[in-house]
């Protein structure tokens, strides 16, 4: 189970193609345009490794599940769904972020390393639900969300 993944820095994999399972190919394709699977499956392929790619498939389709307004009325962007503010406060590509799947991929990376970094201590076997929320309550119905996606991943290759 997911709640056992130690927080560890993400590593790039150089090997892709098919890296990435029919069942999770489904996912993909259940939660962004038929056109956008393949190439959003070559680029967690490309720029992730597998443990973090299948815990991006798992935050995507959670993020995609919830509405695109956020509880503080900030509209939220891409396959990750980051908000605005985040956009604004990093002085990331708003415009590239709609349109660049290799840009979402990027920045999804880098936005999820460091919540490792910075929640590691507190949550050390589930930092990656910073992604959403260090807030103990809102951390908490976000792994389970999570959870239930990547449980789906790994069960079925």
């Amino acid at each position: 189970m997911i709640k056992y993944i130690l927080a560890a820095t993400l590593i790039t994999t150089s090997a892709y193609g098919d890296c990435i399972g029919k069942h999770t190919r489904r996912i993909l394709k259940l939660n962004t345009k038929a056109t956008q699977a393949d190439d959003l499956a070559a680029e967690l392929c490309k720029q992730l490794s597998p443990l973090h790619r299948d815990i991006a498939i798992a935050i995507m389709a959670t993020e995609t599940g919830i509405k695109q307004i956020n509880s503080r009325n900030d509209k939220d962007i891409g396959f990750f769904q980051i908000s605005i503010r985040e956009v604004v406060s990093r002085g990331l590509s708003q415009q590239l972020l709609e349109s660049s799947i290799p840009y979402q991929v990027g920045v999804f990376k880098q936005m999820l390393k460091e919540k490792l970094v910075m929640c590691a201590k507190r949550y050390p076997f589930t930092a990656f639900a910073c992604f959403h929320s260090a807030t103990p309550v809102y951390h908490y119905r976000y792994l389970q969300r999570v959870e239930r996606f990547y449980s789906k991943i790994k069960g079925v290759r």
